[in-house]
């Protein structure tokens, strides 16, 4: 397996040739907080390959979907993953060191959620790869209603 010191010397020489973007989440407030480095090892329309530096969880309460199939890989830090069960409700998943999930649907919904102790650090590290992106992405709102990540995160900054 891949360690957390190979993951972070493949990232800084990726950062240091501006392979990377930092997504900042917006509060309404005004607020603005890192959320996530994306460090690009592999790009191409049919493919890519992620290295994901969280700094943050994911902002919304409500559980968003992507627009490709997609898998991942947990390097170091570890999250709690909320998802669907098949009651309707929702489940956290604690996903550690080591944990592989090879392919998700795009249209499956999930929400990553840090510890406590983890927020604002940049001590969660995966791997993330995708496929060909094949529809727009959103939130499932009140756990029922998909709504288009735009117009959503819009109505949030009013």
């Amino acid at each position: 397996m891949i360690d957390a010191a190979t993951i972070k010397q493949m990232a800084a020489f990726l950062e240091a040739g501006g392979q990377v973007n930092m997504i900042n989440r917006h509060n309404p407030d005004g607020s603005v907080i890192p959320y996530l480095k994306r460090h690009y090892l592999v790009r191409s329309p049919e493919y890519a390959i992620y290295i994901h530096q969280f700094f943050a969880s994911d902002q919304d309460e409500w559980l968003h979907d992507h627009p490709w199939d997609s898998g991942n890989l947990v390097v170091a830090g570890g999250y709690h993953e909320e998802l669907f069960n098949d009651a309707g409700g929702r489940e956290l998943h604690w996903r550690a060191p080591g944990y592989i999930c090879e392919r998700r649907a795009a249209e499956d919904c999930h929400r990553v959620i840090l510890p406590q102790e983890l927020e604002g650090t940049g001590d969660v590290w995966t791997i993330f790869w995708r496929w060909t992106r094949r529809r727009p992405w959103g939130f499932m709102v009140n756990n029922e209603n998909w709504v288009e990540h735009e117009e959503w995160l819009n109505s949030l900054l009013g």
